[in-house]
């Protein structure tokens, strides 16, 4: 695990009172990693600070956005004027990756400018580099202070999604992922065809590579979720101060004793709209229907998540035995059923939290090397590994054993509480941002939502 950076090791500002946390998502549904993220940290700021102090901006709306106190929408650039700010932006003399062209506008900058400059926070929080290419553009206060939560690095995502995705399968994933709705729809189109899109992606990598070495020069502290790509990217950005940031969860009391269901059920958990997420789904269910006819005939697939037109089409061989259930109200009560985690995940890139979430509740996790991907995570911790569809329905079939099943859930909860539990991550997330810590235990903190399908 990389050591933190000093907290000297750059200027020292005021006291932290207000904060602003600048995104181009709001705080819920909680129904993507990212969102997990982001809502655990604006969670821990109006814990530490009052929900009158922190101020959360969000520029443009998703469908299903759950506004609260603290959201302020801005207008997001869109139309005609978007698509001629891309191409300009793409092609120029310092040329923008196409994230950060299709959320670039001077009308964005000055709304930004004058929300942040009435707002006057001693910490802003700004999200990814498609939103953080305006720190720059945007003068800041006297001691105030700045962070950019870079989530995970987008060009060794999409590193991975080339190397692992066949050009055929550019028409089925949503290559873009939450950034399709900022991007012009004639692009979106065109990045169907395998003709564009890995060309496109690659010109991305690059692209995008130089921002995130650029970028944290401009802020107090950069913040990514994988210890990893810290390395990677301390490296890369020399003199800038990188660390690690942990998702904020807590532990449902309620799930001291889970009740598995029979037949075996495997949950299976993420929204599809992400590649990764709608390709290991199909990676399994095209490759294991044979073996797991054979070992676990009984066993059901729950497919939790949002899910794209189509992506059923893959389970048709399956029958009634996988199960889309699509977004659920009460995640608990599925997962505190379930015979463990199913992460048949093949793109290696930030961290899992689906995981993180399956050993708060002592849900054993059967997976891919990428579907534990950043977590360092073995059998010890409640996780078996397997690097083949042969080797997944073995373990599957041995979580299947009461035993085995009670010590893997017992191995889960101790691993959760001694590393991803709320006192430790709070503690960082104080140390993190700058905050007076009480170094307190929280168990009287307020429970964290669990909602349906990350």
């Amino acid at each position: 695990m990389s050591a933190p950076t000093s907290l000297s090791s750059r200027r020292v500002g005021k006291r932290i009172r207000t904060v602003a946390v600048i995104s181009t998502l709001s705080p819920g549904p909680r129904s993507t990693g990212k969102r997990v993220m982001l809502g655990g940290i604006v969670d821990h700021l109006v814990h530490r600070l009052g929900v009158d102090n922190v101020h959360h901006i969000v520029i443009g709306r998703s469908p299903g956005d759950i506004d609260s106190p603290t959201v302020r929408h801005l207008a997001s650039p869109g139309g005609r004027s978007q698509i001629f700010a891309s191409a300009r932006r793409m092609l120029g003399r310092r040329s923008a990756s196409l994230q950060e062209a299709s959320m670039h506008s001077a009308d964005v900058r000055r709304q930004l400018a004058d929300v942040l400059d009435e707002l006057d926070a001693d910490l802003e929080i700004w999200d990814t580099i498609r939103v953080g290419q305006y720190a720059p553009e945007i003068p800041r206060n006297a001691g105030q202070r700045r962070v950019l939560y870079a989530d995970d690095l987008f060009s060794v995502r999409y590193g991975e999604m080339l190397r692992t995705f066949a050009p055929q399968e550019a028409k089925a994933l949503n290559l873009l992922g939450e950034f399709a709705k900022f991007v012009p729809g004639p692009l979106v189109r065109a990045l169907g065809s395998p003709l564009v899109h890995r060309p496109v992606m690659r010109l991305e990598q690059r692209l995008v590579a130089r921002s995130e070495a650029r970028l944290p020069q401009h802020f107090d502290r950069t913040l990514l979720v994988n210890d990893d790509e810290v390395d990677e990217l301390r490296q890369r950005a020399p003199g800038a101060v990188v660390d690690r940031i942990a998702p904020l969860l807590s532990r449902p009391p309620a799930f001291l004793d889970r009740a598995p269901n029979e037949p075996p059920t495997f949950v299976i958990l993420g929204g599809l709209h992400y590649a990764p997420n709608l390709d290991g789904l199909r990676w399994f269910l095209e490759r294991a229907l044979a073996p797991m006819t054979a070992t676990l005939p009984t066993a059901r697939l729950l497919v939790i998540g949002s899910a794209p037109a189509g992506a059923e089409a893959a389970a048709i061989p399956w029958g009634d035995r996988v199960v889309f259930t699509g977004w659920v109200d009460d995640l608990d009560e599925s997962l505190r059923t379930a015979t463990a985690l199913l992460s048949p995940i093949r793109v290696a890139s930030g961290i899992k939290i689906k995981v993180i979430e399956s050993l708060a509740r002592g849900l054993p996790v059967v997976a891919t090397p990428a579907g534990v991907h950043g977590l360092a995570v073995g059998e010890s911790d409640g996780c078996l590994v397997a690097d083949d569809v042969e080797g997944l329905v073995r373990s599957l079939a041995a979580v299947c054993d009461p035993a085995v099943n009670a010590d893997l859930s017992r191995r889960a909860r101790r691993t959760f509480d001694s590393r991803f539990g709320s006192d430790v991550v709070a503690d960082d997330y104080d140390d993190l941002l700058w905050l007076a810590s009480p170094r307190r235990t929280l168990a009287e903190r307020f429970g964290v939502d669990h909602d349906g399908g990350r």
